[in-house]
């Protein structure tokens, strides 16, 4: 790996080491005051973004580990959205916690974390990469559903996110599987390239299959986001299933 590999990675990377080091924190016993490992999250953020924006202003594009990442504008674009709304959320949620008997450091590690999964998503075109950066995603946010353990709704939420994870993750793989069977390729250019050469041809099945695998994901995913609306704030009634 070059120096402009690394420097292309860091943005990616610095969220992961922030969320490694509000985990050391806990460790240590150096969380006793929340606002310290808010304070270290925001600024592991600020530097992340930082360095998305530098390399944006540069025109940044590279292709790393044999083109399982790809870093451009695009990527870094997203990265920035990612981050505003990460320090965002710390910035909301810091006080809030420490008032409703949840402060607890491990919050801000997750949020890291998802960045990185969400940043891994945006910066990728092979679908394996894809699905690491889901699976970091997807880790963090069920603990974050069921971070106030101590209340009924939280804990079936995070069960119910868990299980359709679940679920969203086999035909994930079976959809790749399916892709990679048909084309020999887990690249998207490569899988388009070769939908592209038996255009006009019969329909093959395998690839069909591996269509419905991902719309179903797509699918779920949507479903749930609208069904999220519907949740009761705590100790309401539980919406019907």
């Amino acid at each position: 790996m070059t120096f402009n590999d690394l420097t292309g990675l860091m943005p990616m990377l610095l969220p992961a080491v922030g969320g490694v080091f509000i985990l050391v924190m806990v460790a240590l016993g150096l969380d006793k005051d929340i606002r310290w490992p808010a304070i270290y999250t925001v600024l592991f953020l600020l530097l992340s973004g930082s360095q998305a924006a530098s390399l944006l202003a540069r025109g940044y594009r590279d292709e790393l580990f044999d083109g399982a990442v790809l870093v451009d504008p695009r990527a870094l674009a997203f990265h920035l959205i990612f981050v505003i709304v990460a320090v965002l959320t710390v910035l909301s949620s810091a006080g809030h916690l420490r008032a409703e008997g949840h402060g607890y450091a491990e919050f801000f590690a997750l949020i890291q974390f998802s960045v990185t999964g969400m940043s891994m998503m945006a910066s990728t075109e092979n679908l394996l990469t894809l699905f690491l950066g889901l699976e970091i995603l997807s880790i963090s946010l069920y603990v974050l559903a069921g971070f106030t353990r101590d209340q009924v709704n939280a804990i079936e939420g995070a069960l119910k996110y868990f299980l359709l994870g679940a679920f969203s993750t086999g035909f994930l793989l079976y959809g790749i599987a399916l892709f990679f069977g048909a084309s020999g390729r887990i690249d998207l250019p490569g899988i388009a390239s070769h939908l592209a050469s038996g255009r006009g041809g019969p329909a093959d099945p395998m690839v069909l299959a591996a269509e419905v695998m991902v719309a179903l994901i797509a699918a779920f995913t949507a479903s749930r986001i609208v069904g999220a609306t519907g949740v009761p704030p705590p100790g309401g009634t539980a919406p019907p299933a």
